[in-house]
């Protein structure tokens, strides 16, 4: 008897949460703001991952990562980690991003390659111009 009260409970909650769910009302969640530093971050980093030859690399040394990064990297370091970002993350489904907190967010994706790697955290400056300070998968 206790089981099934608690199959019953299990099912009822599933259901109120599909129920809410549906009639909107659970929509504590907004649509990410497209001006916001950490969406501007994730199509950054995105578009970088479908780019295509030497040049963006370097310009995203330049323009997107920031100077604290590149006072303590040198740039064929850096270089050379995007190149792999890229080619790790290369022909893989960009499937969403979670915040992970205020100016960190996990990229999720669906490889093309079943053993390739389906996540990739970065984290940005708390202040403008909000470039990556970190990058890691």
């Amino acid at each position: 008897m206790k089981t099934r009260s608690n199959r019953i409970l299990a099912v009822s909650v599933v259901g109120l949460v599909l129920v809410i769910s549906s009639a909107g009302l659970g929509h504590g969640q907004q649509q990410p703001d497209p001006n916001s530093p950490r969406f501007l971050a994730v199509t950054a980093l995105t578009e970088f991952i479908q780019s295509t030859g030497e040049e963006p690399i370097h310009q995203f040394i330049a323009e997107k990562m920031s100077p604290s990064v590149t006072a303590e990297v040198s740039e064929s370091d850096l270089a050379d980690m995007l190149r792999a970002v890229r080619s790790d993350f290369s022909g893989a489904t960009f499937q969403g991003a979670m915040p992970e907190g205020p100016f960190t967010v996990v990229l999720m994706f669906q490889p093309s390659d079943p053993h390739g790697f389906s996540r990739l955290t970065f984290e940005i400056e708390a202040e403008p111009p909000h470039r990556f300070i970190f990058i890691d998968y």
